[in-house]
């Protein structure tokens, strides 16, 4: 499961929450409930204020940010209640990778190859194309750019004509 911001949140897919505040960020639990729901909507409650005669703001509530889950039972199904809770708790995403990238991936596994050669050929499989740009502005950086061998094996050559 991978960690996610409230900003990045898909309506309509399931999320693992860690709920560790209240509703008006004011208490902090020392263990969290959890739950599994889909992702409905956020709601941005702002600022409510008072003026008083001599023009002194005073700061009734903060304003906040709610986040509306629909809940799931732990088979999956949806029940027809709507919880909501601070944007200051932890979302989880889950990644369900497809059965051809589970195969090739033990495939590659399997194979009795060095470490970095692994990590290499991971990187192809990968979707983002994030880490391969990393990784190739790491060789370029090294020096490890791959040149043509045509001309040293012609030189080879001519050493071993001239015998």
């Amino acid at each position: 499961m991978s960690s996610t911001k409230i900003d990045n949140l898909v309506r309509g897919k399931r999320y693992f929450v860690d709920v560790w505040w209240n509703l008006y960020n004011t208490v902090r639990d020392y263990e969290p409930y959890q739950f599994i729901g889909e992702f409905q909507r956020i709601y941005y409650i702002p600022t409510k204020r008072e003026t008083n005669n001599h023009g002194l703001v005073t700061v009734i509530t903060p304003a906040r940010t709610e986040v509306v889950f629909r809940l799931l039972d732990q088979y999956g199904v949806r029940q027809n209640r709507d919880i909501r809770v601070s944007s200051m708790n932890y979302f989880y995403a889950s990644y369900k990778p497809k059965s051809i990238e589970l195969c090739q991936r033990r495939a590659i596994m399997k194979l009795q190859l060095p470490l970095d050669l692994r990590r290499y050929v991971k990187t192809f499989m990968e979707t983002r194309q994030k880490s391969l740009r990393k990784l190739l502005q790491i060789e370029k950086r090294n020096g490890q750019i791959m040149k043509p061998t045509r001309n040293k094996h012609a030189k080879r050559y001519q050493r071993t004509q001239n015998k």
